[in-house]
């Protein structure tokens, strides 16, 4: 949009330097009044689009802002589900190997006793 201005401006400049210098016809005027109109109506057109696109901006981080804190909080919800699990997992899995241990343990002290008996 700001380059938009900025041609227009200097095509404005240019023609009001070239009107000074060799005067202006009717023709020329009527002309000059329909590319100032048809500017004005670019202007608004994207000034309009602008606006449009801020609101839709502003609209989408706060979309995207709400999107962040529900997973934030569903995240925090997961954690609490799962904290309590894993630690009975890891007990289960403590329980296994002991048991594990115990039965090598008692297989080892059998197969000692077998021997040191023979």
């Amino acid at each position: 949009m700001l380059d938009q201005l900025s041609q227009a401006e200097l095509a404005r400049r240019a023609e009001d330097l070239r009107l000074e210098a060799g005067g202006i016809t009717a023709a020329e005027g009527q002309r000059r009044l329909t590319w100032e109109s048809a500017q004005r109506q670019t202007r608004e057109r994207l000034s309009a689009e602008l606006e449009r696109a801020v609101a839709t901006h502003r609209e989408a981080s706060r979309q995207h802002d709400l999107a962040r804190g529900a997973l934030q909080r569903a995240d925090a919800e997961l954690e609490q589900v799962e904290r309590p699990l894993q630690r009975r997992e890891q007990a289960r899995m403590r329980q296994q190997e002991q048991a594990h241990q115990d039965t090598q343990d008692d297989a080892s002290a059998r197969a000692f006793s077998e021997r040191k008996e023979a």
